[in-house]
Formats: C-alpha cells, structure tokens, sequence
C-alpha cells in the first residue's frame, strides 16, 4: 500500500507533466506594439517659422513588429499643383533634420479646401527611437516655401493591442 506522500508526489508529476503537455501543444501568443501618432501641422512650426495660412493634421499608427506606419494627411490651404515634396525628417521641435521617408507627391488627392495623402510606408528600424520619443517630423514642401511651407512634430503614445 502506497503512502499518502508518495501518492501526493506521483499526483504533482502527473500535474506538472499535464501542465508541459497544454503549455506546449498551445499556440504562442506574440505581443505585438503598435503606435497611434498625431501632429498638427503649420508654418510657425517650420524653421525658420513662416506665414504660410496653409494648416493640416496627421493621424497614422505604426506596427513596432513590421516597422510599418499608416498614415492620412489632411491639408487646408494647399493643392497639389503646389506640392513639391512631402517627407517625415529627423529632428527634435524647433531643430531640421535630414529625411527619413519619402511620402512623396503622386499620392496626394485635391480636395475641396485643400489636399490628402493616406497612405503605407516603411520606417527606417534604426530610427523607431526617434519616432518613439518625438524627434521626427512631417514637412510639406511647395513652389512657395521650397524648404517646407508646414511642418508638424509627431506625437506618439503607446497602446498595447
């Protein structure tokens, strides 16, 4: 007749070999990251600050896992005709930096008080540091201000999904 620990010890390796066998034949879960981001953009944020009337707003989100950003540009007070170069550059506020993305100008579409942009792009890994801690920017150049006519800092705050 078995003793009441040896019986208590073959249960907990009956458990414990049970609890090996569910945790391994279960799917892993991967936790994946993903950012929203937004910025509202004008010309007193440009350096040196302009008097553009021109305003926009950004919304995106980026995936931390694909390097992937989704991103929609809004723009009051410009066409694409004025457009010349759309990009998100490196830089702390009130500092310019060197580009990151190209967004390009074949993507953007007139609207009735201006233009929009909504569109995918990858972000370089080895600036997500940047992105994360709100040391890049949106820049909208033009005919008018060839080095950038609206300028908007991206602001990010996490959200686990």
């Amino acid at each position: 007749m078995e003793t009441r620990a040896t019986v208590l010890y073959m249960l907990f390796v009956w458990l414990a070999g049970l609890t090996l066998l569910l945790t391994a034949a279960l799917p892993a879960h991967a936790t994946s990251y993903s950012y929203g981001i937004a910025s509202t953009l004008n010309g007193a944020q440009q350096v040196p600050s302009n008097n553009s009337m021109a305003t926009g707003a950004a919304k995106a989100s980026y995936d931390k896992s694909t390097n992937q950003l989704a991103v929609t540009i809004t723009v009051a007070g410009l066409t694409t005709s004025q457009l010349t170069a759309s990009h998100i550059h490196l830089g702390a506020t009130g500092t310019s930096g060197g580009i990151l993305v190209d967004l390009g100008t074949a993507g953007w579409a007139n609207t009735t008080s201006g233009m929009t942009l909504t569109t995918a792009v990858s972000f370089p890994e080895a600036n997500e540091i940047d992105l994360l801690n709100g040391n890049t920017y949106f820049n909208l150049h033009t005919t008018t201000y060839t080095g950038g006519e609206i300028r908007g800092q991206i602001v990010v705050s996490a959200t686990l999904v």
